[in-house]
């Protein structure tokens, strides 16, 4: 468990490095280095990367329960252990820059990343035994059944999201454009 743990909080900090933004939890504070909130709302790369930190501790619970038969519990634990090694640093760096150590939402916040690791780890479980289930047990045969129409659907996804893209992005300027010379003739 401890390697699986260890393993899962270095894809999280090879991923914010690799592929970022790059950013700390307390990077969503206001003054503690980084407007990341506002980000979270406006930037499509910031909500990526905090999803595909969210889905490593599912993968780690799928992957807990499915080679090594863990019992929940202990896929609970390395989640939490897992989030703990991301929060380590804390303890050394001490509080961001403009926090208050009598702050009550710093800890509620941290707490609920906690809360965040520990529970996408178990429903990683739920979803591995919830699949075994579905499969009756042969999961790689079904794996492989299912990989040419996924294939299919992400190629026609991806091409219609590119579509979407190339056309809405120029008709919103083209919108905003209009609305702005509407109000100066007004």
């Amino acid at each position: 468990m401890v390697g699986a743990v260890t393993a899962t909080a270095l894809l999280v900090r090879l991923d914010s490095r690799l592929f970022g933004p790059y950013f700390a939890l307390s990077d969503f504070l206001p003054g503690a280095g980084g407007e990341l909130f506002v980000d979270l709302v406006r930037s499509g790369d910031t909500r990526r990367s905090v999803a595909r930190r969210l889905a490593y501790p599912l993968l780690l619970g799928g992957f807990l329960r499915a080679v090594l038969d863990m019992p929940v519990w202990e896929v609970a634990a390395a989640g939490g252990l897992t989030c703990g090694l991301l929060l380590w640093p804390l303890v050394f760096g001490g509080l961001p820059k403009g926090v208050a150590s009598s702050d009550w939402q710093l800890p509620v916040l941290y707490g609920s990343y906690a809360v965040l690791y520990v529970g996408m780890a178990v429903a990683g479980v739920y979803i591995w035994d919830w699949l075994q289930a579905t499969v009756d047990g042969k999961f790689w045969s079904w794996v492989g059944d299912q990989v040419l129409p996924v294939l299919v659907v992400a190629i026609v996804l991806l091409f219609a999201r590119t579509i979407f893209k190339r056309v809405a992005l120029p008709y919103w300027d083209k919108i905003e454009k209009r609305a702005t010379a509407f109000e100066q003739e007004e």
